[in-house]
């Protein structure tokens, strides 16, 4: 191999190793297109990008002995010394064998900074909106749970079991669910949970999620029943799949709200940011999710739309969105997280729009001050009634 062979050589290299760590210029990245002239060298770039090609090749990076295989080479290079004595054949067989060596430990490097990064495992970074409410969640007594785990329960088994069927979960992550914790929040709580991962779910009141006390398998299973939004680690070895009765999630680092609770007995999940798939159970047919949509699952439909995220993302941290929501829909959230019930004097009480931002930590007598002061109603409560009309007055 000539002098300009090997620099070349040396040049495509360095390219291959900058593509590994996303440190190629568009000038670069040309270059190497340019190089690329073969179908071996155009599959080789495609392999490259390849996350499976590239574990198998820093395994097998891994298992060289490259001392030997190098020390090989120089035997190799001295035999051909002996039969051919010149000089200058020695002296391009010493370059080549420092060159090979160089350029083999260039590859080896790119793959395991690649692999390194790949494998990395990144908590999300709570915004400090959400942090806020995590503290005045507690501090109002609104953060709490039933935390259980299902080994020590072996009457809960039969129920696990039949749940966990219901949600199509099987194979290693039913085995590893079977013996999950599992958390319970009720009529008026939420709960904020941190896995072993570092992934948060925030659940909102009436919801239970199963978890492995620790991620162990291929893939990190959870099993979702009311509504909650998580805040997943990015973890690309291990996808995180949230799987419902009408479908599995799989996520890739991200925020998405999921309820398996509404009024038309559907799922709903709405990507904030990052990237999903959902597979619905009944097609299996996996579809991607962009920020900013919505997909609402039922037996036998799936559809996907664009939707407002703020509401979704606003409860997380605390509040209550509405926007033009009917009164009877606003108070129905109210009930539920204050625990108590509502009386309308008619339907055209229950039908008004409704308009306006509401702190979630409020106390329910400031809360319904707001509202009677939005909505221009007369609000009274007694006990745990609350009537709303148009001519009685709040006391």
């Amino acid at each position: 191999m000539d002098a300009n062979k090997l620099r070349q050589a040396d040049r495509i290299s360095s390219l291959l190793l900058k593509k590994l760590t996303a440190a190629l210029t568009d000038k670069e990245q040309r270059e190497l297109d340019a190089w690329a002239t073969t179908d071996r060298r155009r599959q080789y770039l495609q392999q490259l990008s390849d996350a499976d090609f590239l574990a198998d090749e820093r395994q097998r990076l891994k298992e060289t002995d490259w001392q030997t295989a190098l020390q090989q080479m120089q035997q190799r290079i001295d035999e051909e010394q002996g039969s051919n004595s010149s000089s200058a054949n020695a002296g391009n067989n010493r370059r080549l064998l420092r060159w090979a060596a160089v350029i083999v430990m260039l590859i080896a490097t790119g793959v395991t900074v690649w692999y390194h990064r790949y494998s990395r495992v990144e908590p999300p970074v709570l915004d400090n909106q959400v942090q806020v409410a995590m503290q005045q969640s507690r501090q109002t007594g609104h953060q709490a749970a039933v935390v259980d785990t299902l080994a020590n329960q072996p009457a809960e088994r039969a129920a696990v079991k039949k749940e966990l069927a219901r949600c199509h979960v099987t194979g290693e992550a039913a085995e590893l669910l079977m013996k999950a914790q599992r958390v319970t929040t009720h009529q008026d709580k939420e709960y904020w949970l941190r896995l072993d991962d570092g992934t948060y779910i925030h659940l909102n009141n009436n919801t239970r999620v199963l978890f492995p006390e620790h991620f162990t398998g291929d893939t990190r299973d959870v099993v979702v029943d009311g509504e909650a939004y998580f805040t997943v680690a990015h973890d690309r070895r291990h996808p995180f799949i949230v799987h419902t009765p009408e479908g599995a999630i799989q996520v890739y680092g991200t925020e998405f709200h999921v309820s398996t609770r509404t009024q038309k007995g559907t799922t709903e999940v709405v990507l904030v940011k990052g990237s999903i798939s959902v597979t619905p159970a009944y097609s299996g047919e996996e579809q991607m999710l962009k920020p900013g949509q919505k997909m609402t699952i039922g037996h036998d439909m799936a559809v996907i739309g664009n939707t407002d995220t703020e509401p979704y993302t606003a409860w997380n941290t605390g509040i209550f969105l509405f926007r033009y929501l009917p009164l009877q829909k606003v108070c129905d959230v109210l009930a539920r997280w204050y625990d108590v019930q509502f009386e309308m004097e008619d339907d055209e009480v229950r039908q008004l729009p409704i308009v306006g931002t509401f702190d979630r930590y409020e106390q329910l007598e400031n809360m319904l001050d707001a509202l009677g002061k939005s909505t221009g109603l007369a609000i009274r409560r007694s006990g745990r009634t609350i009537t709303i009309s148009k001519d009685i007055t709040y006391q």
